[in-house]
């Protein structure tokens, strides 16, 4: 069952998978005299529409592309108060396009989405664009840096794929449209991607 959502839902534009809102702070709203007592403060979403783009294209462009797990760490507001964000640890079972940080280091995937309580008052982002990303489910992932800290990364336009038997299930709402190149065996997509890394210029 659904939790109401306020009048004025708090909705957050971001320019790739994570990003700064151009709205009120969480803390805004909370204090909010409007918001009945109890209410959850939700904050909705919306990406904007990832360009189809082919094996290749998402490998060459990406920073990180690997297949991997995840453990999430924690989830928190930004320093900006304006979204809620997730990070996981991914723990990489293969690597096609960079490389594992030193020992010490891990590799976080900091992703827009989650629930918290601050100030007494529950605070949940929602990305619809995207499924859920699990725990202890094997991800190929096409990534970006995200931030100034080493080792952080946020998913390059939408390229998050669930490996289920031998296929890569988009988990873009529209996966099926913009990744269209990867309605192949899991085989021939690792296969792609191995020969765009070999092309790739050094």
């Amino acid at each position: 069952m659904k939790r109401p959502l306020l009048a004025a839902a708090l909705v957050l534009a971001l320019a790739g998978d994570c990003s700064t809102a151009f709205a009120q702070t969480i803390s805004d709203r909370i204090y909010d005299p409007l918001r009945k007592q109890g209410e959850p403060v939700v904050i909705v979403g919306v990406l904007g529409e990832p360009t189809p783009l082919s094996i290749d294209e998402l490998t060459k462009q990406s920073d990180l592309v690997l297949e991997t797990k995840l453990a999430r760490i924690q989830t928190y507001v930004n320093a900006a108060d304006t979204a809620v964000l997730t990070d996981f640890e991914m723990l990489p079972t293969t690597m096609f396009v960079g490389s594992l940080p030193p020992l010490g280091r891990r590799l976080v995937l900091t992703c827009y989405g989650g629930e918290i309580v601050k100030d007494g008052v529950t605070v949940r982002a929602e990305n619809h664009d995207r499924g859920e990303l699990k725990e202890n489910v094997t991800y190929l992932l096409f990534l970006k840096r995200f931030g100034s800290e080493p080792d952080v990364y946020q998913i390059y336009n939408a390229g998050a794929f669930e490996r289920s038997n031998d296929a890569a299930k988009p988990l873009a709402r529209d996966g099926a449209y913009t990744f269209k190149d990867f309605k192949k065996t899991y085989r021939d997509i690792v296969a792609r991607i191995r020969d765009s890394v070999a092309s790739r210029p050094r």
